[in-house]
């Protein structure tokens, strides 16, 4: 059972996007972007204060729009992915690795029944065959990994589009294949007239370390440690380059007014060293860590949002789902669990969470410890009493003990503990 909510009225209140097709026309639904890049932090973009290289493309991104210092993420790709999908924590949807139940009901599916056009590009990794996409709302689709064909995401890589697989070896590299679909998406859309939604569900800067196309690292080996880094390097400036094709054709299809995009990660980079305002930092992907769950997260639409902005909300990626609905004027289903942000988007107050819950239990081997835990923007409490003061303890060293500390950690406690209290849990190491 769905409820409607007026969400365009909401919007509309609060300032919403002016997507006008004309003087005097009357309002259209917005078309909406969403960028997830793979494996990426926060510490690995320049607007996020890395030291380490550039990302000229997404700092303008943030110059022209709004960046958020406080989103959150799963540890590992894939209960991200079910979580940004369906708006819902992985405690009560999230079954088996590189799976989502044909029975959830995904943003596309919602959007799509709103009139959007919907597509989806890169890395799906959430089971099913060849249908599968278009149960999960996208009418059409470029995808790698959409079965057990896995194959490469890279170079002659294996990818099925709308029911056909591709040859791999006449297809160009993975990540530009992708972008190609996306951005011929969005200008056939545009042309017509009809709002769309466009997932660009990137492959990189996933691992197995590479030069994309164009990018040299001379005397450096992908596997050693300098040429981990200077590999990474040339990934991360290539995926800045395709945010950055993109953003060039939403500008181009002249509906930049009218298009939100939204750019974030799906967990935490890999461990390597990466200089963040002057502090080397280490990636932390699969860890439960602020380097584990800390990932950048970019709102642009020229005339909306306020350029330059830096919002420190708390947000999870459960609230894209909603988030998305409220700006397509979709009905949300009961069961979800997350909250817009659109209004931060568009620089309003919104109704801003007070925490985050990120259950942990992807399913995956045993070389993984399931974890969960709940956090404001200072405090954080594991399912197994440890409480952290991250404002002063960034590296979560220091544990505070179920009846230690002082006043402000009691009061913390306190106030965390039942949110943990009320939700399921799969796993018994606590």
């Amino acid at each position: 059972m769905m409820r409607r909510r007026d969400f365009m009225a909401a919007a509309a209140a609060a300032g919403a996007i002016p997507a006008l097709s004309a003087k005097g026309a009357k309002r259209r639904k917005p078309n909406l972007v969403l960028i997830l890049a793979d494996d990426l932090g926060e510490e690995a973009l320049s607007c996020y204060g890395c030291e380490s290289w550039t990302t000229p493309r997404l700092d303008q991104m943030a110059d022209e729009g709004v960046r958020f210092t406080h989103a959150y993420a799963n540890p590992l790709c894939a209960p991200s992915r079910v979580k940004i999908m369906t708006g819902r924590y992985n405690c009560f949807n999230y079954t088996a690795w590189d799976y989502l139940d044909p029975k959830e009901t995904t943003f596309a599916n919602l959007l799509r029944e709103e009139g959007y056009a919907t597509a989806m590009a890169g890395k799906w990794q959430l089971g099913g065959d060849l249908k599968i996409p278009d149960r999960f709302g996208f009418d059409e689709h470029c995808l790698w990994q959409i079965d057990d064909k896995r194959g490469s995401r890279f170079y002659e890589p294996l990818v099925e589009r709308n029911g056909t697989w591709l040859d791999p070896e006449k297809q160009p590299y993975g990540p530009d294949l992708f972008c190609d679909f996306i951005n011929d998406f969005i200008l056939r859309k545009a042309r017509e007239g009809q709002p769309f939604l466009a997932y660009f569900s990137m492959a990189l800067v996933h691992r197995p370390f590479h030069l994309p196309p164009g990018y040299r690292a001379e005397g450096q080996e992908p596997n050693d440690p300098e040429g981990r880094l200077a590999y990474f390097k040339t990934m991360v400036e290539h995926m800045d380059r395709l945010v950055g094709y993109v953003l060039d054709t939403v500008d181009d299809a002249g509906v930049s007014a009218e298009t939100l995009v939204l750019f974030v990660g799906d967990n935490g980079t890999v461990p390597l060293e990466i200089v963040q305002h002057g502090e080397t930092v280490r990636g932390g992907k699969g860890k439960p860590t602020e380097q584990g769950t800390n990932v950048p997260l970019i709102a642009r639409c020229p005339g909306s949002t306020p350029p330059g902005t830096v919002c420190g909300d708390l947000v999870d990626l459960s609230d894209f789902l909603p988030t998305l609905a409220e700006a397509g004027g979709a009905p949300v289903p009961d069961d979800v669990d997350g909250r817009s942000f659109l209004p931060q988007c568009l620089g309003r107050e919104g109704n801003p969470r007070d925490w985050v819950f990120v259950h942990y239990n992807p399913r995956l081997n045993d070389k993984v410890t399931p974890a969960r835990f709940v956090r404001g923007k200072r405090w954080k409490l594991f399912g197994d009493g440890r409480l952290f003061d991250l404002h002063n303890d960034p590296h979560e060293q220091n544990p505070v003990r179920p009846g230690e500390g002082d006043t402000s950690a009691l009061q913390a406690r306190r106030r965390l503990q039942p949110v943990l209290d009320r939700m399921p849990c799969d796993f018994q190491t606590e």
